[in-house]
């Protein structure tokens, strides 16, 4: 380089200094002056670019080091006053003004007629001044940003193909899920189905252990009837024979007034079966909670219940104390007729002598656990956990224990909010414990 290429506004000794600062500097860079000349390219741009000093160097021809075709490069249009419209006719959307050198470009583009092979180029234009501020000439400085580039673009490609797999799990996510939805729907409508044929299934049983259970007392109630026509007849024949005597009168009128009493309890005991049956079927115990007194209400439920149980052998002994309770008294009631009943009529059949006692003890953590022990025959151990099912009380045959012990359950269980089970020694008795909260809430 020297001074004639920049006429007198660069001196011989300040344009000898600028080439060794250019050919000492990594950096690519190649200098043009005021006629588009090119006045120095430094070894460096030789080697990125692939074009020697001695083709470019006095000539116009920069633009063959860069592109197939005649075109200013940058520092032609910094030379030419670099308007930002000749820039961007050249470098749209590649380019931006440079936020450290006054009236210098910098921007990005690809060149694939480089000696070298294709390269991206980072690039930076800026004008060379004189004293007096006049354009003089043009430096631009070049660096390869290849590699970069192409990380970028195997980056970019990554992302779109991690994009287009995201897209395509989400896709197969979104399907699975609305098949599982869809399965999951199926799967409530079955277990609605399946609720609703047990409950049929249920009502269907416990509707036929109505029936068995009613059939015990109305048999009864039956034979007693047939009994008291019988005796009827027999009188109405004696009375015509003019054969009747006081004491044959009163025997009669003994049997009588014993098969109305079996009539009516029978009939009672049936008719408290069904309404039982009813409430708890349909959960429409009309029971409001209130404070008793466990003694005192127990003793009441046995009073109400001496006509059923007095041509009975058994005795029931009453050893709960006075505790207060807040509770369901219906749902005590029919607990206690249940299991007072089914004690009668399963733990001494035939009428045989025998003993029910009933308990209760009030625990640290507020619940009570309220006893029902008697000395009857017991129950099968093979029985024990089938005797509150409802298939099982109607199986005939099988050691059932009658629907009472089911409505029990239920009443326990569902009314109570407590628990409920059976201890028995063949030969030796049962005793049912019940468990509840002694002060149930709303």
């Amino acid at each position: 380089m020297n001074s004639e290429w920049f006429g007198a506004s660069l001196s011989g000794a300040s344009a000898e200094l600028l080439a060794q600062i250019l050919d000492g500097n990594p950096v690519p860079a190649f200098v043009i002056n005021d006629q588009h000349v090119v006045v120095h390219w430094n070894r460096a741009c030789e080697a990125i670019i692939g074009t020697l000093a001695a083709q470019m160097v006095g000539s116009r021809d920069q633009w063959r080091a860069f592109y197939p075709a005649a075109r200013p490069v940058m520092a032609d249009l910094i030379v030419d006053g670099a308007l930002e419209n000749s820039v961007a006719a050249y470098y749209a959307g590649k380019y931006r003004r440079s936020p450290l050198i006054a009236g210098a470009f910098e921007a990005e583009d690809y060149f694939p007629e480089f000696a070298s092979g294709g390269r991206w180029l980072y690039f930076t234009a800026a004008p060379l001044r004189d004293r007096a501020g006049k354009v003089v000439g043009a430096i631009e400085t070049l660096q390869d940003i290849t590699e970069r580039k192409r990380a970028e673009a195997e980056l970019r490609e990554l992302n779109e193909q991690l994009e287009q797999r995201i897209a395509e799990r989400t896709t197969a996510l979104l399907a699975a899920n609305k098949h599982l939805q869809e399965t999951i729907s199926m799967l409530r409508d079955m277990q609605a189905q399946l609720v609703a044929a047990e409950k049929l299934a249920s009502l269907g049983s416990l509707v036929a252990g109505i029936a068995h259970e009613i059939n015990t007392p109305v048999g009864v109630g039956v034979t007693a009837s047939t009994m008291l026509r019988g005796d009827i007849r027999q009188l109405r024949a004696q009375l015509d024979g003019g054969t009747m005597k006081k004491s044959d009168l009163l025997n009669f009128l003994s049997h009588a007034e014993e098969a109305a009493d079996i009539l009516f309890a029978n009939l009672q005991r049936a008719t408290e079966l069904v309404r039982s049956f009813k409430q708890v079927a349909a959960d429409q115990t009309s029971d409001e909670l209130r404070d008793i007194n466990l003694r005192s209400y127990c003793a009441e439920i046995l009073t109400s219940l001496r006509p059923r149980l007095k041509h009975s052998g058994i005795e029931i002994i009453n050893d709960c104390p006075p505790l207060m309770l807040t509770t369901y008294p219906g749902a005590i009631y029919q607990i206690i007729a249940n299991l007072v009943m089914n004690t009668l009529i399963h733990a001494f059949p035939d009428g045989t002598a025998g003993q029910l006692r009933l308990t209760a003890t009030l625990q640290a953590d507020g619940w009570v656990t309220f006893s029902f022990c008697d000395n009857g025959r017991g129950i099968d151990p093979a029985h024990l956990h089938q005797i509150f099912d409802p298939f099982f009380t109607t199986r005939r045959g099988q050691g059932g224990t009658g629907l009472g012990l089911n409505i029990v359950h239920n009443l326990v269980v569902n009314k109570l909010k407590g628990r409920l089970h059976v201890d028995s020694t063949p030969g030796h008795g049962a005793c049912f414990y019940l468990t509840f909260p002694s002060n149930l809430q709303e």
